[in-house]
Formats: C-alpha cells, sequence, structure tokens
C-alpha cells in the first residue's frame, strides 16, 4: 500500500505548486495511487467530492456537507452553517478515489471543526481537533 511520508510532503509544504510540482498541481496528482486521503484540502484534481460532513449542535437541520473552495475548505460556508454553535465531523471524506470514508457515529466522540461559532485551526489552518476520541472508523479491511 503506497503511502506519503513527512520527507515527502516537506517539500511541497503549499499543496499546490511549491518545490515539487507546477502551480495547480495538487499532492495527489503528483504522488498517485494512495489506498485513502483526507485532508481539509483537496489533494487531487480528479476529486469532485465533499471534504466533510460538519454537524451543528443547534438548528435544524442539523448537518450539512462542506466541499471546497479554491481548492481549501469551504470555511465561510461552514461557519456560515454552525453559526455560534460548536461544529463537528461525523464524516471525513476520502479523497483517493476507493470511498474509504472515516466515520464516527458516537456524538461525543466526534472530533471539533468549530468551537462556539470560531474555527478551529492549527498554524492558521482549518483543522479537525480529537480531544475526546483519537480515532474515526473506517470500510479498509
Amino acid at each position: 500500500m503506497p503511502f506519503i511520508s513527512a520527507s515527502v510532503i516537506s517539500p511541497y509544504n503549499s499543496i499546490r505548486g511549491g518545490a515539487a510540482g507546477p502551480a495547480g498541481t495538487l499532492l495527489l496528482d503528483l504522488y498517485p495511487g494512495a489506498e485513502v486521503a483526507y485532508s481539509v484540502r483537496k489533494l487531487t484534481n480528479a476529486y469532485d467530492g465533499n471534504a466533510i460532513e460538519v454537524r451543528r449542535t443547534i438548528g435544524t437541520p442539523t448537518s450539512k456537507y462542506i466541499g471546497f473552495v479554491d481548492d481549501e475548505l469551504d470555511t465561510a460556508s461552514l461557519l456560515n452553517f454552525v453559526g455560534t454553535s460548536d461544529g463537528y465531523v461525523p464524516t471525513w471524506y476520502d479523497q483517493s478515489g476507493n470511498n474509504n470514508n472515516q466515520t464516527q457515529g458516537s456524538f461525543s466522540a466526534q472530533p471539533d471543526i468549530v468551537d462556539t461559532g470560531a474555527l478551529v485551526t492549527l498554524n492558521g489552518n482549518p483543522t479537525a481537533r480529537f480531544d475526546n476520541n483519537p480515532y474515526m472508523q473506517n470500510t479498509i479491511i
């Protein structure tokens, strides 16, 4: 099973362009064949699905699919949907094309991505925070 190590990603730190490829080339376009691929950034130009499903704690409907804008997580739609409540990730979609989506059915174990209306970030980038449970489940056998 192919994987991408930190040493391969490091020189390609901006995902688009960077030292390893031309502008507009995404990570999995340069390194194809991944079995799974999860990110809040788009990883291949061939992927046309959503990044995540987000669940909010207040309001109806309670969940929405969030995709990408300019190959980045659509944080405007995410924050508009969640509002001042909290947002959690019950499903993280696999961008490899193999449909190995990550899910977490237990509300208390879902990672959060919005905390009281504020986007959860790491180094200024949106991230899912796994406070209550360090994993999600997938269909890989």
